[in-house]
């Protein structure tokens, strides 16, 4: 019985760490939205075009992030073969080309809703929200 009633009371924690984790990502998102929003100045009329294209991006970028970081090259052993390395060496340099295609892509689909100033400070806005987040996560 008491060892039922431990199972029950793990995964009631679980869950709560669960729900407490995502309300923290959404949190982190909302926050991030008004950051760069403010310090772009969006007008009414750019943001209802710029955030779907924004999360558009920074989602092409994750995903192109996590098949590299799958890469033997970030993942080595002494396991992987010569061969593997340099099929890896190929395919990173393909994603890294992929990756680059995806920032112009962006960079031209943004300044047709952006000025090249608020472009320019969006790489900046960036920066400070994740130095920003940095120091608040150090502080907790």
């Amino acid at each position: 019985m008491r060892r039922k009633i431990r199972n029950i009371c793990v995964s009631f924690i679980f869950i709560l760490c669960f729900f407490e984790v995502n309300a923290q990502q959404s949190n982190v998102e909302l926050a991030k939205i008004a950051f760069i929003s403010q310090r772009l100045k969006l007008t009414s009329e750019q943001t209802p075009l710029f955030w779907p294209l924004y999360n558009e991006y920074n989602d092409k970028k994750a995903a192109i992030k996590l098949q590299i970081k799958k890469l033997s090259l970030e993942n080595f052993n002494e396991k992987v073969t010569d061969s593997e390395i340099l099929n890896d060496i190929k395919k990173l340099y393909i994603l890294k080309q992929k990756e680059l295609e995806i920032e112009k892509e962006f960079s031209e689909k943004c300044l047709k809703i952006l000025t090249p100033k608020q472009f320019a400070e969006l790489y900046q806005a960036e920066r400070d929200f994740k130095i920003m987040l940095i120091k608040k996560l150090g502080e907790n």
